[in-house]
């Protein structure tokens, strides 16, 4: 006779229902329009995912001198992160670094352009990518609707280079470092489970 059978099963190390991926970047969810200034920007609301964080400067004749923009808040696995971004006149610039939620957004070194003595306008968003942090982990990602891609070793586009997920399907992988997905368009939603080990 056999010996008895021991089934062993994984722990999880973190699980997150189902979350929604955005169908565009979305430049004013976390600070809407507000004159640039020397101070912290009223937060509007949170990422819906891990983003990249977005800032966005409207010159009015003539542009002011930007200064910086300090980001504080918390990456995928809720540790505390911050990042500087330096906003240009009429670009979308984005920082590199995955936001879960935003603490504050401070401007400092800005000066108003002294001919025009207005404000510039500044807005700051959140990316269409996001990040779920692994460090060698395995994890089981499940596609609830849309389509998205993924893309454990560089920012996923929505094209071939990138391994596509439909409304439905999972996969199992085991990441070195992050994995980075982004929707096709669809808004897609999806949930998954980290495994410890």
């Amino acid at each position: 006779m056999g010996g008895i059978m021991k089934e062993e099963f994984a722990l999880v190390q973190r699980m997150r229902g189902v979350q929604t991926l955005l169908a565009s970047a979305d430049v004013d969810k976390v600070v809407t329009t507000a004159n640039m200034k020397n101070g912290a920007y009223t937060i509007a609301a949170q990422p819906g995912v891990p983003s990249r964080i977005s800032v966005s400067q409207t010159a009015g004749d003539t542009a002011d001198t930007p200064g910086i923009v300090t980001v504080v808040g918390t990456n995928d696995l809720d540790q505390d992160i911050s990042e500087v971004i330096t906003p240009e006149a009429g670009t979308v610039v984005y920082g590199e670094l995955y936001f879960k939620t935003v603490t504050s957004a401070t401007g400092s070194g800005w000066a108003i352009d002294e001919a025009e003595a207005t404000n510039d306008t500044i807005t700051i968003g959140v990316s269409v990518d996001s990040e779920i942090i692994l460090r060698g982990r395995s994890i089981t990602l499940i596609n609830v609707s849309g389509n998205f891609h993924i893309n454990p070793l560089a920012l996923p586009v929505a094209d071939a280079t990138s391994l596509k997920l439909s409304a439905g399907q999972s996969i199992d992988l085991c990441v070195r470092d992050t994995l980075r997905l982004i929707s096709d368009g669809s808004a897609a939603t999806f949930q998954f489970i980290v495994w410890e080990g």
